[in-house]
């Protein structure tokens, strides 16, 4: 069954039709700085057909429409390309050419309120870039991380730290230092807090013990999900207490929550059930690492799909092949190589940011 994922003017538009306009969209760019076009008339006979001019039409229309939002996207893609070793022309058209209909790809699907949020990442104060991660220095010897495509603000405080989530993921590592010989100036406590469906939830982090003079600090990671409806906290080190319209819960190291809506639609605060982590140490991707513990390849591709630009396609009937093992977090051909190898699955490479995965 030919899957619809785009819908223009009250009609849907294929995914093969859309695939078909990319492929042109490449070929005609292409052709501008090359001698070598492709046959027109072949395009005019593909564009007879009324589905294709829908698909043209979008594709186009969302080239334009976010040329001025990804220009400095582009060029700082176009400066890594060029930078690689023996990289061809048309490889690096593919690659811009899909910033703008990758792009389209996440954002077509989603309402206005998580469009607002992209645009959100795109003015924060610190970010990181889709398929890498970001570290930055905080005062008295704290860490943060930002995880792959991921963003922050700066809040102000009198004192210690405070930072707005506003999309991706986040670590923080707020180590407190001390010794005989010099104590830190270190505020007790750490705010981080993000929007959940338009509604504050703030986390407050303190050390162990209530003090700083053991060396003791927190350890935390607030992760968000692309619509902002869901938000995964975990807690490595500290105690944190979290705050969401009028209630509070606490957390102790090793404990994480997944807060998610209900079935009425409100976040399940209240309910979501507090578990223990399998493991104390850091968040895997730190090390560059995405670790997989048998489950299935729809959720690891899902998983994969944060590290990538671009666009990852699964064949219908390969959702619960069981995936095990670890992999490279920011390498994600490298990654989609080491699946192909293990499991009875195949990758095709339509462009460099159109993946399929199939039998």
């Amino acid at each position: 069954m030919t899957r619809k994922v785009a819908q223009s003017n009250n009609h849907l538009i294929t995914e093969p039709a859309l695939e078909q306009a990319a492929r042109w969209f490449v070929d005609l760019q292409e052709s501008q700085q090359t001698s070598f076009p492709p046959c027109r008339s072949d395009f005019n006979r593909w564009l007879l057909i009324e589905e294709n001019q829908r698909a043209w039409q979008q594709i186009n229309q969302i080239h334009q429409q976010y040329q001025r939002h990804q220009t400095q996207l582009n060029h700082q893609s176009a400066s890594v390309l060029y930078d690689t070793v023996n990289i061809s022309r048309r490889d690096l058209l593919k690659s811009v050419a899909g910033l703008s209909f990758a792009t389209w790809l996440g954002w077509e699907g989603y309402h206005s309120k998580q469009m607002r949020h992209q645009l959100a990442s795109l003015t924060a104060d610190l970010s990181s870039a889709v398929g890498q991660s970001k570290q930055i220095a905080l005062a008295n010897n704290g860490q943060l991380w930002l995880n792959t495509n991921s963003a922050i603000n700066r809040l102000s405080t009198t004192n210690g730290h405070a930072f707005e989530l506003v999309t991706g993921e986040v670590y923080l590592d707020d180590f407190v230092t001390s010794s005989a010989n010099a104590m830190v100036n270190h505020s007790n406590s750490t705010r981080l807090q993000t929007l959940i469906n338009g509604k504050l939830l703030l986390l407050t982090t303190e050390p162990s013990n209530g003090s700083v003079a053991n060396n003791s600090g927190a350890r935390c990671t607030m992760m968000l999900n692309e619509d902002r409806s869901q938000c995964h906290l975990a807690l490595y080190q500290g105690r944190a207490t979290l705050y969401y319209q009028g209630q509070k819960r606490q957390l102790v190291a090793d404990q994480q929550l997944q807060l998610a809506p209900n079935n009425a639609g409100a976040l399940n605060f209240s309910t979501a059930q507090i578990t223990l982590l399998n493991t104390n140490e850091k968040p895997p991707w730190l090390n560059g690492q995405l670790h997989a513990n048998d489950i299935p390849l729809a959720e690891f591709v899902q998983q994969l799909k944060r590290y990538r630009s671009g666009y990852i396609r699964l064949q219908a009937g390969l959702e619960n092949i069981r995936v095990a093992g670890v992999y490279p977090a920011f390498d994600s051909d490298a990654t989609l190589d080491l699946l192909a190898k293990a499991l009875p699955i195949r990758i095709h490479y339509l462009t460099p940011w159109f993946v399929s995965i199939t039998s």
